[in-house]
């Protein structure tokens, strides 16, 4: 089950405009970015949950190298099986009921023009009919300044150092425009449909990317119910070209990393790790021509409307 403690991880806005902010922002890591009108979560998604690390101090320690730790021999299921079993994991999680929040931290490094990587910790509380917060709290030379955004179901106010606040639509997660809370709440339990569903949606985009791993993997940790969580796990599952890379250690959790191909400009390859036994995904990363471009590490609780202060 989704651990239900006090501290736990950020997500943030799957949008392809908040991919793109944050490569504008990375590639002259010395200029702010004055108008991050979508630096939210999503994304791109998409998809995307979920477990609590035990500290933000942990995180820090964690290897950048692209892997985490290996964790010994592991079982010999394959990529789809252990997809599936993560599946069956995560469709025993209860939805999130009234005054419940999905919390997410995110910590994420992305390599700038400068090629270092810059790290970002992204922190999101997301209910099921929209409200929310996302916050984000960038480490210096990153380029980014800090954002705090707060969500009703009908609209949300973004908080910037320095400048007055800015309305904004509603939150939205996933690829392309993205989905809202709502929509979340009614995406296929069909793994197939679903996968469709993702697809189309990242047509109203301009992002890169058409693959349906990389798209979806990220409303892993969006507030959509167990069944949706677990038909996109079974959809992952079905995706051709999918590898186990072994077994790794994500902040004391116990994960087995699963690569894939993604069909974009560039050799690149997308690493997701979860938890077959609690259905959570826990880290993410990302290599272009073999080089380490993107990481990112997850923890995930479900904490009450008190935590958004």
């Amino acid at each position: 089950m989704l651990p239900r403690i006090e501290d736990d991880l950020a997500v943030e806005r799957f949008a392809d405009a908040l991919l793109a902010k944050l490569e504008t922002a990375l590639s002259s890591p010395t200029r702010p970015v004055r108008n991050p009108r979508r630096l939210r979560l999503t994304i791109a998604g998409t998809a995307a949950i979920v477990l609590a690390l035990a500290a933000l101090a942990s995180l820090g320690d964690l290897p950048l190298g692209g892997r985490g730790a290996p964790i010994g021999s592991a079982p010999a299921a394959t990529a789809a099986e252990v997809l599936l079993s993560t599946a069956t994991a995560a469709q025993r999680e209860q939805p999130l009921a009234a005054g419940q929040y999905l919390r997410v931290r995110m910590l994420r490094w992305s390599r700038g023009s400068d090629g270092r990587l810059h790290r970002l910790l992204f922190t999101s509380w997301m209910a099921a009919d929209g409200s929310a917060r996302f916050l984000i709290e960038p480490d210096a030379g990153s380029g980014l300044e800090r954002t705090d955004e707060h969500c009703t179901p009908r609209s949300c106010l973004l908080r910037m150092a320095g400048q007055r606040p800015q309305a904004m639509g509603v939150a939205r997660y996933g690829p392309g425009r993205g989905f809202t809370a709502a929509q979340l709440q009614r995406l296929p339990t069909d793994p197939v449909r679903l996968l469709a569903a993702i697809r189309a949606r990242a047509r109203t985009g301009t992002g890169l990317s058409r693959d349906p791993w990389e798209l979806g993997f990220s409303l892993l940790v969006a507030p959509v119910p167990p069944d949706v969580r677990a038909a996109l796990y079974r959809g992952l599952a079905a995706l051709p070209g999918v590898q186990r890379v072994g077994a790794e250690r994500v902040g004391g959790h116990a994960g087995i990393a699963l690569a894939r191909r993604v069909r974009v400009p560039g050799a690149v390859e997308r690493v997701i790790v979860v938890d077959p036994t609690t259905g959570a995904l826990l880290a993410a990363r990302a290599t272009v021509d073999g080089r380490l471009t993107d990481r990112r590490v997850y923890a995930v609780t479900v904490v009450g409307s008190a935590a958004l202060r």
